[in-house]
């Protein structure tokens, strides 16, 4: 039985894109994903009237995807190239910017922004994976590891600048939720 009052619709990404996947939604009904296109994935943003418009990747790269978007417009994801993946920003008129890269790193991912531009997300380091904080306007921060692990991810980031994810061991099979709060 369906629960009235939520429709699904059908959304095409831009272009015509397929394989059109929405990661982020936020309280006034504009989303983020990704789409297939014919030579890469790429990121894009809409709304709820329908509009969608792509996210374009850095300069210099061809692919992109976006995982969370805030309530003043903001969306974050990565954008991929010939330089591996970069943690990237999109301002609410779409232009990129890459977050700052945390020492040691080889690549990024931003999964969610909060309304205070504090993003979450992943670095990879040579051991693994870390989960990243970057704290509005400030350097990036790799987040502790429980006992024992070594890898993780920040998935999600509230507006006090909490994150919550997961690490993991070597094998990233068994993972421990993890939440980050401020002290």
């Amino acid at each position: 039985v369906l629960e009235p009052g939520l429709v699904a619709r059908r959304l095409t990404g831009p272009g015509g894109g397929d394989a059109v996947t929405v990661f982020g939604i936020n309280d006034d009904g504009a989303y983020v994903g990704s789409a297939n296109t014919a030579t890469a994935v790429r990121a894009f943003a809409g709304s709820r009237s329908g509009e969608v418009r792509e996210l374009v990747p850095l300069a210099g790269d061809n692919a992109s995807m976006a995982y969370g978007i805030n309530g003043l417009g903001q969306a974050v994801g990565f954008s991929s190239g010939a330089n591996g993946e970069r943690a990237v920003v999109w301002d609410a008129a779409g232009t990129p910017s890459a977050l700052p890269a945390l020492d040691g790193a080889s690549g990024s991912r931003a999964h969610d922004i909060s309304i205070r531009g504090d993003v979450a997300g992943v670095a990879t380091v040579a051991n693994g994976r870390r989960p990243v904080l970057w704290p509005s306007g400030q350097p990036p921060r790799a987040l502790q590891l429980l006992p024992g692990d070594t890898t993780g991810e920040a998935v999600t980031v509230n507006a006090r600048g909490e994150a919550v994810g997961y690490t993991a061991d070597a094998t990233g099979m068994v993972r421990d939720a993890a939440p980050w709060y401020s002290k």
